[in-house]
């Protein structure tokens, strides 16, 4: 049960999407270590930024998201905020460049 439980967080997870980015946090690579504990009622997960310095309103619009998603499944979620290695940051910059939701109707999803 508590794996069926996983499965349904995780999904639900999956479909948060940025909000100035038509894209997924998890495709956007800001998703990371979702673990659930043993009795299927909390759940931890890291937050990875591309930096640490982002508003904080836009930080605390992304954990409510998170939450709210977890919540919807019955978990209780716990949030930890890291920073992107170079790597994953540059990834994020691609994606967020070509999936900006400003760029008007030639803005296609993230795929």
């Amino acid at each position: 049960m508590v794996k069926n439980k996983e499965l349904e967080l995780k999904e639900k997870l999956s479909q948060v999407e940025h909000p100035e980015i038509v894209c997924s946090l998890e495709k956007l690579g800001m998703i990371r270590d979702v673990t659930l504990a043993p009795s299927g009622e909390q759940a931890q997960l890291t937050l990875v930024l591309p930096v640490l310095a982002i508003p904080i309103v836009v930080k605390n619009m992304l954990v409510h998201a998170l939450s709210q998603a977890a919540e919807s499944v019955g978990v209780s979620l716990e949030v930890s905020v890291e920073q992107m290695s170079t790597e994953e940051r540059d990834r994020f910059l691609g994606l967020a460049r070509s999936h900006w939701r400003d760029q008007g109707s030639d803005v296609v999803p993230c795929g």
